[in-house]
């Protein structure tokens, strides 16, 4: 089985998530990969080029996958999962479901007029602690997968946190209300969740049965 972990917007595959639960995976022994979404070219990154990062993986990879995702990686996830039948159980973390729609509600109609009209802005990314320009084509591609409505046959586990002002944590019950397959976990945290990642790699080593490996 092959582990794959998905970071989210505007952070990179050495993010606090990714390298803690690369570390908990490589103390049972269990290797954890962490591609790069930016793919060396952040101010170009579509949706469309982010899932193609993960296809690439996942042919390169033999035999089954498992993704665990967080936020915008979440989505990515669930929309790969559809496409390859490989990948066997998805982990869910605070999954950034219809992602572009909701950022631009966060930005003025100044600034959402202004992206489209220079095609650019400039947004701090924590992974290269820097501002960084983003290209407006993100939007006209997220247009792509606005009305895609995700069906997912694997076996997931949703977490989410109940004070996430990022993605409402709503949109993960009704992910769950629609899988049969779905476990949702809510805790007492943000959109990080930075402070339950214990909590959360205990939930997901039950979910993926690493606890049998030890």
């Amino acid at each position: 089985m092959n582990y794959i972990y998905l970071h989210g917007f505007l952070s990179g595959p050495d993010s606090k998530k990714g390298l803690f639960l690369k570390a908990r995976f490589e103390k049972l022994g269990v290797g954890l990969h962490l591609p790069d979404l930016n793919h060396g070219n952040f101010t170009h990154i579509t949706i469309t080029s982010q899932l193609k990062v993960v296809s690439s993986l996942t042919h390169k990879l033999p035999g089954d996958k498992v993704l665990i995702g967080s936020s915008l990686g979440g989505y990515l996830a669930a929309l790969s999962a559809m496409k390859f039948p490989q990948i066997r159980k998805l982990v869910l973390i605070a999954p950034a479901f219809g992602f572009i729609p909701r950022y631009l509600k966060r930005l003025t109609r100044e600034q959402r007029e202004e992206w489209k009209r220079k095609g650019f802005i400039k947004l701090f990314h924590y992974h290269h602690q820097e501002q960084r320009l983003l290209a407006y084509d993100i939007v006209k591609d997220a247009a792509k997968y606005q009305d895609l409505e995700i069906q997912n046959s694997q076996p997931s586990l949703l977490i989410h946190g109940l004070q996430d002002e990022s993605v409402p944590y709503r949109e993960s019950i009704e992910y769950a209300s629609r899988h049969a397959g779905a476990e949702l976990l809510l805790l007492p945290a943000d959109h990080g969740m930075l402070d339950k990642l214990e909590i959360i790699w205990n939930y997901m080593k039950i979910f993926l049965k690493l606890e049998e490996r030890m």
